[in-house]
């Protein structure tokens, strides 16, 4: 039986006035209808910014999949150099300040080793 287990922060900020900054961490990917659970899943993570009563602009910020030299230049592959991907992206509730958003991120595999470095 496989077990999904999901824990989820929202992370807020207010700016002067009445704008919102809301950082959080989000699923997306096609569901499988036999099991009930994603196939492929992409994490990521992502601003809103909410001006005043209008409907809050969000940007995708990080997501697992994409190459890890995007947050760190040396996440390379220690045998072939290639990037690693971004394999889990984490938020925690007290993660956004103002302009500034706190994460974690990992990249790597078993097979690749972990941010450049072999076992």
């Amino acid at each position: 039986m496989a077990v999904a287990c999901s824990s989820a922060f929202v992370s807020v900020s207010q700016q002067a006035g009445a704008t919102f900054r809301a950082a959080f961490l989000a699923r997306h990917g096609e569901i499988d209808p036999a099991t009930h659970l994603y196939d492929s899943p992409v994490d990521g993570i992502y601003l809103a910014e909410t001006l005043g009563p209008q409907e809050p602009k969000v940007k995708n910020l990080v997501q697992t999949g994409i190459e890890g030299t995007f947050l760190d230049r040396q996440a390379l592959d220690a045998e072939t150099n290639e990037p690693l991907a971004i394999t889990f992206v984490g938020l925690e509730r007290d993660s956004l300040r103002g302009r500034w958003v706190v994460i974690n991120a990992a990249m790597g595999s078993e097979e690749t080793g972990w941010a450049g470095f072999k076992p």
